[in-house]
C-alpha cells in the first residue's frame, strides 16, 4: 500500500539512564508491506506504549498525528494503558488479550492420540486435526495466522481413533482427512468442505487393531493412496486410490507374530517408486520391517531390516536423509519397554539395504512419537521425540553425521502425538504435541532454536509452600520455596535474574520439613524477612538487605500449616498468624520480636488463612478455610482484637481461595476452589464482610490452586485456577462475570499442591504465573514458570 503523507510517529525508548531516540519514523513506510488496516497497525504498535505521552488532534484537512511514546526496555509497557487518537480524532482503549508464551493449549477431545498438520481453510497457514482416542472424533483446530488455535471444528470418526493422515485423496486441491480406528479396524475419510470444516466420507475395512497411517502415490498414478499398519493382524493394508475412491484394503504381511504398529512410506531402494517402512512393536524384540513396492502399487511381504535389544519396545519411526547422502534413512524412537531409552538411526546405502549407527541418542521414556525437521535452520534434518512418561518434548539436533544428545521441553501430560511445522510463520519450525492425559494441544514455539516450554525451578523434594518477593532490592521478584523429601527439607532461595530465569542461592539451614513460608518485613527495616512454620514451631530469618538470611532465627513455640501477616494492631509493623491444629495463632510483633501467641477460634480446622479488610473499616480482618467442614470463616478485626468467626459454607473439599473485589463494588469477595466438583466458589461481599450463598461457577477438572488478579491490565481481577490441563485463566468480563473459555498453558506436571502464585516476574508490565508441579524425570517437585504476554484485541 502506499505511504500515508499525514502519519508519523516519533519514538522515545529509554532503557535506564541511555536515551535513544527514533524521530519521524514514518509509519507507513514500517509495515507499507504488511496487508492490514492502517487502524489495526496503529492498535497493534501502541502495545509498546506505557503511556501516550503528546497526542496532537487531527484536523479535518490535511493534520498530522504525531505520537510519542516512553518504551522502558527494562519493563515494557502493560497493554491497555496506552491510548490512540485514530482518523477520528478520538481516543479509544486498547483491549487486551491474555496469552502465555510458553505451551499455550487449545481444549480438545478425550485422549488424544495422534495429530496432523494441514491448511484446511485455505487460508495460507497450518491447522491442526487430532484424532481422540477416547471421544472417537477429531478435533478441528483452525489457526489465527499466529500459531494460537481455536477448534473450529469437532467430526466424528470411528472407534477408537489411533492415527491421522492429511491429503488430498479427490483431487479437489482441499487437504481430506484419513483417520485408523484402532478399535474397529476401519479408515474413515473425512471430507473437506473448503473453508476447513469436515464431512464423514467412505469407511473401508483393514485390519486387527489399525493404527499407523501413511499416504503417497504408491502405484503411480497420479493420486494419493494409504497404508495403514493392522497391530494384531501382522501385516498393512494398501488402500489404492481411483479417482477419490479407495479400493478395498490388499493387506500385505510383515512377518509372523509381528505387531507393526507405524509405517512410512518412501523410495528406499531406489527404483523410482515408493515402498514401505513399518515398525514391529511387540511386548519384546523390536525390528524394522522393509516393504518393496512391485513398481504397480502391490508390495512384497515384510523383510526385517534391523533388530534391536530385547528389552526395548518402539512404536514409531521417521524417514529422511539424516547423514546427507541423498538417500532415505530411518529414524526410530525405541523409547518404550524395561531397557534405556533411545533413538536409533538406520542408515540406508541406497539400495534398501540399513545398518544401525552404532552412536545412539538418548531420550525420555515412554517415546511415542517421532518428526523430523530442521529445526535448527543449519541444513540436516533434526528430530522430534515425545516423551509419554516425562510430560516432555525432546529436540535431538543432528550434527551431520551423528545425533546429539537430546534436549527436553515440558509440554504437557502424557505426551502422545507430535506435528511439526511453522505455525506462527515466521521461519522456523516450531512443535504441536497432544497431551493424553490432559485432553489437550500445546504448542512450543522455536525461537532462536530452542523451543518456548515452561521454565522449571527444580526444588530440593516435595514442594509445600512458596512465596515471591524482592528479598536483594535489584527491583524485580525473587523466590522462596519449602520443600521436603526424605532427609532433604529445607527452604530454597532463587534470585530472579531479571527476565524470569532464576538461579539457586544461598539458604538457611532448616532440618525440619516446612509447611508454609511467607516474606514480610519484620524487623522495619525495609527488606523482606524470610517466616517458615513447621509442625510445632515458628522461625523468622532476618535478610541482611542483601537477600543473606545468614543470622540466628527468631522462634516460636508455636507452629502451623499456613501462615498470614499483616499489620493487625495498628501500630505500623508486621504482626503473624498461623492456622495451628483448631484454632488460629496471632502473635504480635513488639518491635521485632513476638509477644505470646494469643489463640483464636475460627469455628473449625483451618488450613489456610489470610488477612482482608474485608468490612471496610481500615483493619485487616482474618479468613480461614477449612476443607473438612467446607467453610470459610470471618474474623471482623477491631482494633486488633478479633471477633466471633461468621462462618459460611461453600461446598465439599475446598482446596484453595483468594480474597479480591470480584464485582468491582469496592469490597473484598472471596473465590473459592473446589477440586472435586469442578467448580469455584464465589461469594461476594455485601459491604459489611458478610457474604451470602455462594454461586459456582464451572471450571475445568479438578481445580485445586486459585488466584485473583488482574492479568489483562483492565483494572478487574480475572480468575486463575490450576487444573488438570495446566493453568487456566478467565477473563473478568465485568461485574464479576467470566468468561466461559480460558486462556490455558500446560506445567510441568499436574497439580500437586494449591500453590499458585501471580507476579511480574519477566519485568514487562503484566502478570506471570508461578505454580507448583511434578516433574516426572527428574523425579522431583518444581515451580513452573509462565510468562503472561498481553496481545492486543484487535477487530
Amino acid at each position: 500500500m502506499p505511504c500515508h503523507p499525514n502519519i508519523h510517529v516519533s519514538l522515545q525508548v529509554q532503557e535506564n539512564t541511555r536515551l535513544f531516540e527514533v524521530c519521524q519514523v514514518c509509519f507507513c513506510h514500517l509495515f507499507s508491506e504488511i496487508g492490514v488496516a492502517m487502524e489495526q497497525i496503529c492498535r497493534y504498535f501502541a502495545k509498546l506504549s506505557s503511556q501516550v505521552l503528546e497526542e496532537a488532534p487531527l484536523s479535518k484537512a490535511h493534520a498530522r498525528l504525531r505520537l510519542s511514546m516512553s518504551v522502558s526496555l527494562a519493563r515494557a509497557a502493560a497493554v491497555g494503558i496506552g491510548w490512540l487518537a485514530l482518523s477520528t480524532g478520538l481516543a479509544q482503549p486498547l483491549p487486551a488479550a491474555i496469552e502465555f508464551a510458553e505451551a499455550p493449549t487449545v481444549a480438545v477431545g478425550t485422549a488424544p492420540e495422534a495429530v496432523v498438520k494441514g491448511d484446511f481453510d485455505g487460508d495460507g497457514d497450518l491447522d491442526l486435526a487430532v484424532a481422540n482416542n477416547g471421544s472417537d472424533n477429531v478435533s478441528i483446530l483452525s489457526n489465527n495466522g499466529r500459531g494460537r488455535f481455536s477448534r473450529s471444528a469437532t467430526v466424528p470418526a470411528g472407534d477408537g481413533p489411533s492415527g491421522i493422515e492429511a491429503a488430498d485423496l479427490n483431487g479437489d486441491g482441499r487437504v481430506e482427512l484419513a483417520v485408523t480406528n484402532a478399535d474397529s479396524g476401519t479408515v474413515s475419510v473425512l471430507v473437506n468442505n473448503g473453508s476447513g470444516g469436515f464431512s464423514p466420507g467412505a469407511t473401508v475395512a483393514v485390519g486387527e487393531y489399525a493404527r499407523g497411517i501413511t499416504s503417497g502415490d504408491l502405484d503411480g498414478d497420479g493420486d494419493l493412496d494409504l497404508a495403514v499398519t493392522n497391530q494384531f493382524s501382522s501385516n498393512v493394508s494398501i488402500l489404492l486410490n481411483s479417482d477419490g475412491t479407495l479400493a478395498p484394503a490388499v493387506n500385505v504381511s510383515t512377518g509372523p507374530y509381528t505387531n507393526p504398529s507405524d509405517v512410512v512410506a518412501g523410495d528406499f531402494d531406489g527404483d523410482g517408486d515408493l515402498d514401505l517402512a513399518a515398525i514391529d512393536s511387540p511386548s519384546y524384540d523390536t525390528s524394522a520391517v522393509l516393504l518393496s513396492n512391485n513398481g504397480d502399487g502391490s508390495f512384497a511381504a515384510g523383510v526385517t531390516i534391523a533388530s534391536f535389544y530385547f528389552y526395548n519396545q518402539a512404536e514409531t519411526l521417521v524417514a529422511g536423509d539424516f547423514d546427507g547422502d541423498s538417500d532415505l534413512d530411518l529414524a526410530v524412537n525405541l523409547g518404550g519397554g524395561y531397557a534405556p531409552p533411545y533413538i536409533a538411526l538406520l542408515r540406508n546405502d541406497g539400495s534398501g539395504v540399513f545398518s544401525q549407527s552404532p552412536k545412539t541418542a538418548q531420550v525420555s521414556s515412554g517415546g511415542s512419537a517421532i518428526e523430523s525437521g530442521d529445526f535448527d535452520g543449519d541444513g540436516d534434518l533434526d528430530l522430534f521425540a515425545s516423551g509419554r512418561f516425562s510430560n516432555t518434548v525432546s529436540v535431538i539436533r543432528n550434527n551431520g553425521t551423528d545425533f546429539a544428545s537430546e534436549v527436553r521441553f515440558v509440554a504437557g501430560e502424557s505426551v502422545q502425538g507430535l506435528a511439526v511445522g511453522d505455525f506462527d510463520a515466521d521461519g522456523d519450525l516450531d512443535v504441536a504435541a497432544a497431551n493424553y492425559d490432559s485432553n489437550n494441544l500445546a504448542v512450543l514455539f522455536n525461537s532462536r532454536n530452542q523451543l518456548v516450554a515452561p521454565k522449571v525451578v527444580k526444588l530440593q523434594g516435595y514442594s509445600s509452600s512458596a512465596a515471591l518477593g524482592d528479598i536483594d532490592g535489584d527491583g524485580d521478584l525473587d523466590l522462596v520455596t519449602a520443600s521436603s523429601r526424605d532427609f532433604d527439607q529445607g527452604i530454597g532461595i532463587f534470585r530472579n535474574r531479571g527476565n524470569s530465569l532464576f538461579t539457586p542461592s544461598k539458604a538457611p539451614i532448616f532440618n525440619t520439613d516446612p509447611n508454609d513460608v511467607a516474606l514480610a518485613d519484620f524487623n522495619g527495616d525495609g527488606s523482606l524477612d524470610l517466616i517458615v512454620a513447621d509442625s510445632s514451631s515458628l522461625f523468622i530469618f532476618v535478610n541482611d538487605g542483601s537477600g543473606l538470611f545468614t543470622a540466628p532465627p527468631l522462634s516460636s513455640d508455636v507452629g502451623g500449616e499456613a501462615i498470614a501477616t499483616a499489620d493487625v494492631d495498628g501500630d505500623g509493623d508486621i504482626d503473624i498468624a498461623t492456622a495451628s491444629g483448631s484454632t488460629v495463632q496471632l502473635l504480635s510483633n513488639l518491635g521485632g520480636s513476638l509477644a505470646p501467641p494469643v489463640s483464636l477460634t475460627t469455628g473449625g480446622s483451618p488450613d489456610d488463612l489470610v488477612f482482608g479488610d474485608v468490612d471496610g473499616d481500615g483493619d485487616a480482618d482474618l479468613v480461614t478455610r477449612d476443607q473438612s467442614s467446607g467453610t470459610v470463616s470471618v474474623l471482623k478485626n477491631a482494633g486488633g482484637a478479633f471477633a466471633a468467626p461468621l462462618v459460611f459454607r461453600v461446598g465439599d473439599n475446598p482446596q484453595d481461595f483468594s480474597l479480591g473485589d470480584i464485582d468491582g463494588d469496592g469490597d473484598l469477595d472471596i473465590g473459592v476452589s473446589r477440586r472435586y466438583d469442578d467448580v469455584v466458589a464465589l461469594l461476594r461481599n455485601d459491604g459489611t464482610g458478610s457474604f451470602g450463598a455462594p454461586t459456582n461457577l464451572p471450571v475445568g477438572d479438578n481445580p485445586s490452586g486459585l488466584l485473583l488478579a488482574d492479568f489483562d491490565n483492565d483494572g478487574d481481577l480475572d480468575l486463575a485456577t490450576f487444573e488438570n490441563v495446566g493453568i487456566s485463566v478467565r477473563e473478568n468480563l465485568g461485574g464479576g462475570s467470566f468468561s466461559s473459555a480460558a486462556t490455558t498453558a500446560v506445567t510441568a506436571d499436574g497439580p500437586l499442591s494449591p500453590e499458585l502464585l501471580a507476579g511480574d516476574l519477566d519485568g514487562d508490565g503484566d502478570l506471570d504465573v508461578a505454580a507448583a508441579a511434578d516433574l516426572l524425570f527428574a523425579g522431583v517437585d518444581t515451580i513452573t514458570i509462565l510468562r503472561n504476554t498481553l496481545v492486543p484485541s484487535l477487530p
